[in-house]
């Protein structure tokens, strides 16, 4: 191989361990030596300035200098166990009530915000079916419950110092009567009558639950039962209502009593025979008044002979009548108190003055 000047000498980029470099030390002669000659001498020259990439750092002058400049401080000797791994989604955290404390969220996990909240859509919860009648306001703030007992609820984890709300969807059976803690309030007139059926009632304190002020908001469905303070345990549905029988059993009022209700008690008990159809009958004294002044009437009348009979008239003002008598069947027509006119039962006519025909005397 011919001699080459240094600079015909093609470049290279990569080396080998076996690769030899041409050495020439000071005053000569010129000499070889393999790469990895040469890197060990580097690393051996330069081995206290600089790190080496397989001591993994343990070859820092000093470590707690280096975190120090590296901002990590002593967590950077913390293992690998103390912090939170995002696979484990917090469940690493030792105590979850005190975690949510130091955050700043309530109990009940919901976070405490503090500038405000804006929605774009609507806000859903879960329906919480009671099993018990303790109502855990951790669980949630709508309850279900269905009593067929006299039953006596209680509040449990009221947040202390918050104002909050709940509603229970309650179902009364049986003609069950819940009862409430001393402080729920239902106003003045007191907890309303809440008879078989779903009522919506709901609950508001604004101190922690020292106070809460209760109300009934209505029906959730339709009720078949008619809830008032003059029904008493007894079932009054629609249907019976519809059909008329409401029996003395579905009343408390002591002045409705059986007897009252009982066939013919209307009659004894308002004094007369009420007539509003063919072939009712009835006795006494009958009247029909218009504004006028005039009357229909049946009535009891002296004759003027010691008598006394019975007839059917016409009344008008000025003492003037005309009436049937029934036991002689006599028509009579009286003016100003006068008979004028009389007819009796067989055709006879007596008159007080003359009696004409268009003008003719009869």
């Amino acid at each position: 191989m011919a001699d080459k000047d240094y600079s015909q000498l093609t470049s290279a980029t990569t080396a080998s361990d076996t690769d030899l470099l041409a050495i020439y030390p000071t005053g000569g002669p010129l000499k070889k030596m393999t790469w990895a000659t040469f890197k060990a001498a580097v690393i051996t020259a330069l081995g206290s300035a600089y790190l080496t990439v397989s001591n993994n750092l343990s070859d820092l002058a000093s470590a707690s200098a280096a975190r120090a400049n590296l901002g990590l401080g002593t967590a950077a000797q913390l293992a690998s166990s103390a912090f939170f791994q995002v696979a484990n989604n917090l469940s690493e955290v030792a105590n979850a009530a005190t975690a949510r404390m130091n955050l700043g969220a309530a109990a009940s996990d919901a976070a405490t915000i503090t500038s405000g909240l804006t929605l774009s859509g609507s806000v859903k919860q879960n329906v919480q079916a009671l099993g018990a009648l303790d109502i855990d306001l951790t669980l949630g703030e709508y309850f279900t419950k269905t009593i067929a007992a006299n039953s006596t609820f209680t509040f449990s984890n009221v947040v202390a110092g918050k104002a909050q709300t709940f509603h229970v969807a309650l179902t009364i059976g049986s003609s069950a009567v819940p009862a409430w803690p001393g402080s729920v309030n239902w106003g003045a007139t007191g907890m309303p009558a809440m008879g078989n059926g779903t009522h919506l009632l709901t609950f508001e304190t604004n101190d922690g639950g020292t106070n809460w002020a209760a109300s009934r908001e209505g029906s959730l469905a339709s009720l078949d039962t008619v809830a008032t303070a003059n029904i008493g345990s007894a079932v009054v549905t629609l249907a019976k209502m519809a059909a008329a029988s409401v029996g003395t059993s579905q009343l408390v009022d002591a002045n409705v009593t059986a007897a009252k209700l009982a066939s013919g008690a209307a009659v004894t008990n308002i004094g007369y025979t009420p007539a509003n159809k063919g072939g009712d009958t009835f006795t006494g004294n009958v009247q029909v008044v218009d504004g006028g002044g005039f009357i229909f009437s049946t009535r009891g009348f002296a004759t003027g002979d010691g008598s006394t009979v019975t007839s059917v008239y016409m009344d008008v003002p000025n003492n003037s009548r005309f009436d049937y008598i029934w036991a002689t069947g006599t028509l009579r027509w009286i003016v100003s108190g006068v008979r004028v006119l009389s007819m009796d039962s067989s055709g006879n006519i007596i008159a007080k003055g003359n009696i004409t025909s268009n003008g003719t005397p009869i």
